[in-house]
């Protein structure tokens, strides 16, 4: 090469060709690398790096995270004076905490449930809550001759299984078909001979509103029950025997022959009482009659400590449940 051509070459020129032209032996050594990283792949080395990366960008965020959050504004101290403006943060009263109810007031539950064929089986059971059961039983306590009530003692045993007999009895009777069906007239007209014969038997309306108060039966549970005698009397007597319209001269042979309450009466005085008085003895001779035919399908669940003092009632295939309330098996 020329000595023009030498002078012509940029000064960094020959420098970097000898550099290239060096031997690799004249490189730095990886023994001049740090200690930590001296001898380690890039792979090894990744993770190491990771750790520091992140440490480097979270020495960052906390200025960045201050310069996002406004500062505090203090409070502008009062000209001298005058009086200090309040605060505008009202402190919230403390919650007091709710007590819980120290008693649980039971308001009904189901003593009885029962299955027959005349009702659907055992897809369709019947349910007797134990609050109309003792208003039943008060009924038939009222109408017993022999007992007297008490606060203490309302009604018996013997009262409390007349009562569920009835209405057992009376709840196949009302889902029998009656040919013809009845109008809602002939239901209505029943429903108020019904509730008569009822105010009758028991003293008067006071007794049987005396009666639903003491046991919390309302009108419409007290309206439910006589609707359930009126149609089965209306089977009983359309389908069975006549028995709701009995002749003048029927009821003036009752009353010269059968000791009645109105035994001794004028018996033109005592006419409609002694009709109603004589249609609910058959009424009555009628729903047992049809009970004790009827009691052989019937399926009956005790649930016992609701239905107490029934005991085992004979010719149903009863059964006992746990009573729920108590949690124990009897």
């Amino acid at each position: 090469m020329s000595a023009l051509g030498a002078a012509r070459r940029r000064p960094g020129h020959s420098a970097g060709v000898a550099a290239a032209r060096r031997p690799a032996d004249a490189l730095p050594s990886r023994r001049a690398w740090p200690p930590s990283l001296a001898g380690r792949s890039l792979a090894a080395l990744l993770p190491a790096a990771l750790p520091l990366a992140v440490l480097s960008l979270a020495a960052l965020l906390p200025p960045v995270v201050a310069q996002a959050q406004p500062a505090p504004v203090a409070p502008a101290e009062p000209a001298p004076g005058v009086p200090a403006a309040p605060s505008a943060s009202v402190a919230a009263p403390p919650v007091e905490p709710v007590a819980a109810a120290e008693e649980t007031v039971l308001l009904d539950r189901v003593a009885v449930r029962f299955t027959a064929p005349e009702t659907g089986g055992i897809a369709r059971p019947q349910f007797i809550f134990e609050r109309e059961l003792a208003f039943e039983a008060r009924l038939e306590a009222l109408t017993d001759g022999g007992f007297r009530q008490t606060p203490e003692a309302p009604y018996l045993e013997r009262h409390v299984r007349a009562a569920l007999e009835r209405h057992m009895a009376e709840v196949l009777l009302e889902n029998l078909e009656v040919t013809p069906e009845p109008t809602p007239r002939d239901i209505e007209l029943r429903i108020r001979s019904a509730r008569l014969t009822l105010q009758q038997q028991l003293g008067g309306a006071a007794e049987l509103d005396r009666a639903s108060q003491a046991e919390n039966i309302s009108a419409t549970e007290v309206a439910r029950l006589l609707r359930r005698r009126a149609r089965a009397s209306l089977y009983l007597d359309r389908m069975v025997a006549t028995m709701l319209t009995p002749s003048d001269t029927e009821l003036r042979i009752v009353h010269r022959t059968t000791r009645t309450p109105f035994s001794g009466a004028d018996y033109e005085s005592v006419a409609p009482l002694l009709s109603r008085w004589y249609v609910a003895q058959r009424l009555n001779t009628a729903v047992r009659a049809f009970y004790e035919g009827a009691r052989s399908r019937l399926r009956v669940t005790l649930l016992v400590g609701t239905a107490k003092g029934l005991g085992a009632l004979p010719g149903e295939r009863t059964e006992r449940e746990p009573d729920m309330a108590a949690g124990s098996e009897r």
